[in-house]
């Protein structure tokens, strides 16, 4: 019984998970920016699919209006043990994928450029 409520519920997540993206691609500015509070305040509390919203935050990088940028950076000072998942989903998403833009690329070197980095952190 255990086992069929955690299945249930890790698939009613990935669901939620889901539905917050499609509204996050929405034109209202103000469900991407809930969408996106959701997103951060999920990946902080219980990192589950941790790949899949990092996935799509890191690729939201390059809109300044959503300010994802400054989100992660907090993120990273909350949970400094992030650090090397985000740092390994920014350079995924940086090195493989060629549909990136120009501005995207530019706010990911950006975002990479304010990291600090500590002697005992292996990259």
């Amino acid at each position: 019984m255990t086992i069929f409520f955690e299945d249930s519920l890790k698939l009613l997540y990935g669901v939620f998970l889901s539905v917050l993206m499609s509204y996050q691609a929405s034109d209202p500015e103000f469900f991407k920016k809930k969408c996106l509070g959701s997103m951060m305040a999920l990946l902080k509390g219980l990192p589950e699919q941790e790949r899949v919203i990092l996935g799509h935050l890191v690729y939201r990088l390059g809109s300044p209006s959503l300010g994802v940028g400054p989100q992660l950076k907090a993120l990273l000072h909350e949970a400094p043990e992030m650090k090397h998942a985000v740092l390994q989903e920014v350079q995924t998403q940086w090195m493989s994928n060629d549909r990136l833009s120009q501005k995207s690329r530019y706010c990911s070197a950006l975002f990479l450029s304010d990291l600090t980095l500590h002697k005992h952190f292996d990259v």
